[in-house]
């Protein structure tokens, strides 16, 4: 298989030992029906705008932004209730609530040909890290659902070997 592929099964995974960690089956179908997401780079809410209409509950939301995170309370007053501001790769993950799907829509400037697609190693795109390292401590507590924006160059950035 080729890199790319590889460090896309990689992922799937752990999703999918994610998922085992769940301690029954029952607790499942309960995390399943509630509906309930963890937006990490929230930004102003966009995210939250398309899952609400679908009937989604927001639990958690963060960003490292303060100017993002005025505009997202200027859009949900309620804000303040869920909102942590700060650092993804300074989390603590105690504060991170148990949910059904936890959303990213990290920085992807480092995959653009603009600034030479430096990939997740880049000062901006290796924010994933940091979302990864939140989800991995979450240990049975994690989503059964994640995802991820699509974010062009994601897997084939430097011929998929940042999933390696």
């Amino acid at each position: 298989m080729n890199g790319t592929l590889d460090g896309w099964l990689t992922v799937c995974q752990k999703q999918e030992k994610m998922t085992q960690a769940t301690n029954s089956k029952a607790e499942y179908i309960d995390i399943l029906q509630k509906k309930t997401f963890a937006e990490f780079f929230a930004g102003i809410g966009l995210m939250r705008l398309g899952l609400e209409k679908e009937g989604w509950t927001v639990a958690y939301a963060n960003d490292i932004a303060a100017d993002k995170f005025e505009m997202y309370s200027d859009n949900f007053p309620n804000a303040k209730t869920h909102f942590s501001l700060g650092d993804v790769h300074q989390l603590n993950v105690e504060d991170v609530p148990t949910v059904t799907l936890a959303t990213a829509s990290f920085p992807c400037n480092d995959f653009s040909l603009a600034v030479m697609r430096r990939g997740l190693a880049g000062k901006e795109s290796s924010a994933y890290w940091g979302f990864v390292r939140v989800l991995d401590e979450m240990g049975e507590r994690r989503p059964p659902i994640v995802l991820l924006e699509n974010v062009a160059g994601f897997l084939t950035s430097h011929e998929g070997r940042d999933f390696q």
